[in-house]
């Protein structure tokens, strides 16, 4: 597995994510990464905790056309270095293909990523 492969779509419920891991599965898209890794931040609540939540984000093309899906490298609850953003994309492959993914929605409600589990699994 490559990372987790994502999108900032503000899907705000269940339902909504089915439907958009639904359409992924339907197109048998290719990713293609482009540009270089990103440090995203967000706040997130954690029960009545406010926690930072950091990714590496390595953005793709999806069957050629640039979009703000992502593929996940790395998580932390505080800021990257550098050198982690600068050695971030060194496993990366060229292009992912359909075959190489499994699309699936995750629950991803616990602070730490090993608390994530999947809510439906569609290939």
């Amino acid at each position: 597995m490559y990372g987790i492969l994502s999108t900032n779509l503000g899907i705000v419920d269940l339902n909504e994510a089915n439907m958009v891991a639904d359409r992924y599965r339907a197109i048998h898209p290719t990713f293609v990464p482009y540009g270089k890794p990103k440090q995203s931040h967000v706040k997130l609540m954690f029960g009545i905790q406010l926690i930072d939540f950091y990714a590496i984000e390595q953005p793709l093309k999806v069957n050629g056309h640039e979009t703000d899906v992502h593929v996940s490298l790395a998580y932390k609850n505080e800021p990257f270095t550098d050198m982690e953003l600068a050695v971030a994309n060194a496993n990366i492959p060229k292009i992912i293909n359909y075959d190489d993914l499994d699309i699936c929605v995750m629950n991803c409600y616990c602070e730490k990523p090993s608390g994530w589990f999947k809510a439906k699994t569609l290939v």
